[in-house]
């Protein structure tokens, strides 16, 4: 049981990883398009900052709650079969 636990918990995290780092590429694809755009005479100046920061911010918030919720999930399910047997 102490390895399911681990290996759930282990799982949140990868869920985690993997969510906040979408969104951190997200972000800096966006940057990049927004600053070529600017570049051209099509858009306003943007900084690094003023686009990464939200998205970091958005991502974080994002990540924690999906990997929380994978996490509880298998942690809940531990519990539930545990006491079925």
């Amino acid at each position: 049981m102490a390895l399911a636990v681990v290996l759930w918990l282990l799982f949140g995290v990868v869920v985690w990883n993997v969510i906040f780092d979408a969104a951190v590429v997200r972000a800096g694809r966006q940057y990049v398009y927004r600053q070529a755009e600017f570049m051209r005479g099509r858009g306003p100046e943007v900084s690094i900052p003023g686009v990464m920061r939200p998205a970091i911010e958005r991502g974080a918030r994002e990540a924690t709650l999906w990997g929380g919720l994978v996490a509880a999930s298998g942690l809940t399910a531990i519990v539930f079969a545990r006491r079925a047997r």
